[in-house]
């Protein structure tokens, strides 16, 4: 075989075996090397960019827990698993999103009402967590909720919690007479 065979040979099978792998972008950071995905052009018309182009998109996206890097030492608003909401600092991560907060308080909302609990420096665990967001600092605070002290958020949060109480217990003996029972939640994960 001549090198002038070798060269047709070697075209050949590159256009047969379709464009090299630095051609082909994927948003998602998931590669075909990676995964051992064929990626058809048919398929996936948005995988394939045009490398002759100067004008590279450089990705901000980072997976998992570390994206949270950007948001350390702003302002964050956490929703728990059992119902608290927590604000404050985010001041530290780790692998497994625990997370530290600063100046943390926990805010209780009744009705049109709310009041703040100061907690200080917060501990959470990440499996705890079910909704983290920033709160943005220099937006203005427009509400139709009433601050009021923590005695009288904690008061009514009592109420509240008796009143719902009561109207379960109406309910289940209301399902108990017609014959039908109701499990009882719980509010515990199964591993």
């Amino acid at each position: 075989m001549t090198p002038r065979d070798r060269k047709t040979r070697s075209r050949r099978f590159k256009e047969q075996r379709g464009p090299e792998r630095r051609d082909v972008y994927f948003p998602d950071g998931i590669s075909p090397a990676r995964t051992g995905l064929n990626v058809d052009r048919k398929y996936f018309p948005g995988a394939y960019k045009d490398t002759s182009d100067k004008q590279q998109h450089k990705m901000n996206y980072v997976p998992g827990t570390a994206s949270l890097i950007d948001d350390i030492d702003k302002k964050h608003l956490v929703l728990l698993r059992d119902g608290r909401t927590l604000i404050g600092f985010l001041r530290s991560i780790d692998q497994f999103a625990n997370l530290v907060f600063h100046q943390t308080v926990e805010r209780i909302h009744v009705g049109k009402k709310f009041g703040d609990i100061p907690r200080g420096i917060f501990i959470v665990r990440g499996e705890n967590v079910v909704l983290l967001g920033e709160i943005d600092m220099d937006k203005p605070c427009d509400t139709v909720l009433q601050q009021v002290s923590i005695e009288e958020i904690l008061e009514e949060q009592r109420l509240q919690q008796q009143a719902k109480q009561e109207t379960e217990k109406v309910k289940m003996q209301v399902l108990k007479d017609r014959g039908l029972s109701v499990p009882k939640a719980d509010n515990l994960d199964e591993y």
